[in-house]
């Protein structure tokens, strides 16, 4: 039995070709016919693992696809927490600067963590 290592989904369309290589290798040993080709159990044939190796690589495509989604969403998400965070220290600074010992300035938002989850930038003062 060969061991193959696996490193991410992407390997498992390179491990494919590889066994596609090796399948017409062992076809051409076993004489190159189609009647002599090689067939797996379950009647699976090369053309067919061919057919679910292209699935593979378009769901794999798909799943990338998402993921660089997910990942631009998460970058901007954090640049826009930064900018929120940066404008509400400024507020906050205007507010002690202009009208100091006020309710006003002790009513502005708390300024919260960078790294604190959404609902507390969203969460109203205690």
């Amino acid at each position: 039995m060969v061991k193959i290592a696996m490193y991410g989904i992407q390997s498992v369309w390179i491990v494919m070709l590889e066994i596609l290589e090796h399948w017409d290798s062992v076809n051409t040993e076993l004489g190159g016919l189609p009647a002599s080709d090689l067939v797996l159990q379950g009647s699976m044939t090369r053309a067919q693992f061919s057919a679910d190796r292209d699935a593979i690589s378009t769901s794999i495509t798909g799943i990338e696809d998402l993921e660089n989604g997910r990942q631009i969403a998460a970058d901007l998400r954090s640049t826009s927490r930064e900018q929120v965070r940066e404008r509400l220290s400024r507020f906050r600074g205007i507010l002690r600067g202009t009208l100091p010992d006020t309710p006003y300035e002790k009513a502005a938002p708390a300024l919260p963590d960078a790294g604190t989850v959404q609902s507390k930038f969203l969460a109203p003062r205690p």
